[in-house]
């Protein structure tokens, strides 16, 4: 992590918790130390569509807030049948996200096809 903070455009989270917005303060932390701007740097995690659209946007303002700057829409083990389906769930959970203060992030899929 320090390494990546140091020289790295950014970092790829495992989830969106305590543990991991600890690591988003110290990483810019460190960022600050080596002379950079902690602002330039990214930080993505997973989202999970399971959870539905108030869980998406309780997720999304939580990473928000924490200087989160990017989240991954994963859609394996979700049941998605057939690109239709997936393509399907990943406009669904685009159009939540840019109802809520105008948001319009971009969304990443991983699923099987």
């Amino acid at each position: 992590m320090q390494r990546a903070a140091r020289i790295g455009d950014g970092f790829t989270c495992m989830r969106v918790s305590r543990l991991t917005i600890e690591g988003l303060e110290k990483m810019r932390g460190w960022a600050a130390e080596s002379g950079r701007d902690p602002a330039e740097l990214g930080f993505e995690a997973p989202s999970g569509y399971k959870g539905g659209p108030e869980q998406w946007l309780a997720e999304l303002e939580r990473w928000r807030s924490a200087g989160g700057t990017d989240l991954t829409l994963g859609l394996s083990n979700v049941g998605l049948k057939g690109p239709a389906q997936v393509f399907d769930a990943m406009r669904q959970y685009a159009e939540t996200l840019q109802l809520r203060d105008g948001i319009a992030q971009v969304v990443t899929a991983s699923a099987p096809v």
